[in-house]
């Protein structure tokens, strides 16, 4: 009896101990498969934050890698004068850029009026062609300070007013500005102030008065006064 009841106590305590460990390693079992998941969620997680960082920065880098070619390609920029629109003076300067700071190329303008002048505004017809320079102390592609120069050869008939006859002028004449440029992605504003001069021939012919008409009057003309540009331009 009493080795019966020692024997049946030790398996009662074994299969008490037993069952302690089980459930203790279950658990443990558990929490370890929740943290290994946890653990493999926040890899995913972090992978995908990499992959869609990298993809944006690809995307960044290639834009940036885009948009300066673009800027590196466009090497001409056409200009032209829209004030002087009001006196049928068509301007146009073509400028190829050598470097960020430099650019030269072809200029013209076409005087287009039509009939006499006024006693303020004479009118002027013919043409001038010639050449442009312009150097930016910044960046060409930037707001910055430049200078430039422009030299033509003129030929155009100058109407006075209706009074009077009209003076033929051919010759050459140039100037040159300090001034700012503003610009806007493709698109500059250029406004500058400097000297002008010009060495023309002038061959004046004056209206017939009474039927009498008079010789014409031919002279050289010297001149050195200030000039104001403002031009806008366009990339390519």
């Amino acid at each position: 009896m009493i080795l019966s009841r020692a024997l049946g106590n030790r398996l009662r305590r074994g299969m008490a101990i037993f069952v302690i460990v089980a459930f203790s390693w279950s658990a443990f079992g558990e929490n370890s498969y929740q943290g290994q998941e946890g653990l493999r969620t926040k890899m995913r997680k972090t992978s995908r934050k990499s992959m869609v960082r990298r993809a944006h920065g690809s995307q960044a880098n290639s834009a940036m890698t885009l948009t300066a070619r673009e800027k590196e390609g466009r090497n001409w920029e056409f200009r032209t004068a829209p004030l002087a629109f009001l006196a049928s003076w068509f301007t146009l300067d073509v400028a190829y850029r050598l470097s960020d700071q430099w650019s030269f190329g072809p200029s013209a303008i076409l005087f287009n009026a039509k009939g006499p002048g006024s006693m303020l505004a004479p009118s002027y017809n013919g043409y001038a062609v010639g050449w442009n320079g312009s150097y930016h102390f910044g960046s060409v592609r930037k707001n910055s300070w430049y200078i430039s120069a422009h030299g033509y050869y003129e030929s155009y008939k100058l109407y006075p007013h209706a009074f009077s006859g009209h003076k033929e002028v051919t010759g050459f004449s140039g100037y040159s500005v300090i001034g700012y440029q503003w610009r806007w992605s493709r698109v500059n504003i250029l406004s500058g102030i400097g000297p002008q001069i010009s060495y023309q021939n002038v061959v004046e012919r004056t209206r017939p008065l009474n039927d009498v008409e008079k010789s014409p009057v031919e002279s050289r003309d010297v001149k050195l006064v200030p000039t104001i540009e403002f031009k806008v331009g366009f990339e390519i």
